[in-house]
């Protein structure tokens, strides 16, 4: 998915740079530029304050302690029977008695072989309260994991639009601009030299200069991307 995104990233970019300057007037892609740049970065604010509030909310799923001791679960009927057999007081629900508390037991008393008759005296002293168990660990997981998923991918994809923009409006609206001005205060105050290296070369070249800073800017921002997608967690 990163990759795809990371492709997309750049083609975007490519038809910010080179394609809709000539499909589009001045004025109206920079309008583009700036209702992509405005809603972008609303929707960036929006996931990343909502991504914190869903991860406070996690839900706790109750994960027995590791223990190395083996459980032989096919005794569990045989103990089962021992509990109705005797006088305790867990002898009427015997049959109902949960795994988990016979695999406690078993736990309990530790490593090696024992036999149903002890496993019954150990469920009884449990239920009674005549023995500790550890309890039972909490494993923390966000609520919404898909949906925190979704927004973080989301936030990367603004930054991405956030940042195509940027490069195109830097290109198109602000280097042309500064070229301009440079030209009209050569006209303006430096007529004589007007025919002279290297302000001829760079008044007669304006658009292929515009040019080559577009493709460093383009090849630039895959680094940017790079970074942006493939050194960011999701």
């Amino acid at each position: 998915m990163k990759i795809t995104l990371f492709i997309f990233a750049i083609i975007l970019n490519g038809v910010s740079l080179f394609y809709l300057p000539k499909v589009m007037e001045k004025r109206t892609y920079l309008i583009v530029y700036g209702i992509v740049l405005g809603s972008a970065l609303f929707l960036n604010i929006c996931a990343y304050v909502a991504n914190p509030i869903l991860e406070k909310r996690v839900v706790k799923t109750a994960v027995a302690p590791p223990s190395n001791v083996p459980v032989n679960k096919k005794m569990y009927s045989s103990v089962r029977e021992h509990i109705a057999q005797s006088g305790s007081n867990l002898a009427a629900v015997a049959n109902e008695l949960p795994d988990a508390l016979l695999e406690q037991a078993i736990i309990s008393l530790g490593e090696g072989n024992h036999s149903a008759v002890e496993i019954a005296l150990r469920v009884d002293d449990l239920a009674c309260g005549k023995v500790k168990i550890a309890p039972p660990l909490l494993k923390t997981q966000p609520q919404h994991t898909t949906l925190i998923k979704v927004l973080q991918f989301a936030l990367i994809l603004f930054i991405a639009l956030v940042a195509i923009v940027l490069i195109g409006l830097t290109v198109h609206g602000i280097m042309p601009a500064m070229f301009d001005m440079i030209i009209s205060f050569h006209y303006k105050y430096n007529i004589a030299n007007i025919n002279r290296q290297p302000i001829k070369f760079f008044i007669g070249n304006r658009d292929t200069i515009l040019t080559v800073i577009s493709y460093i800017f383009f090849f630039g921002s895959f680094l940017v991307f790079y970074g942006l997608i493939f050194r960011t967690k999701i």
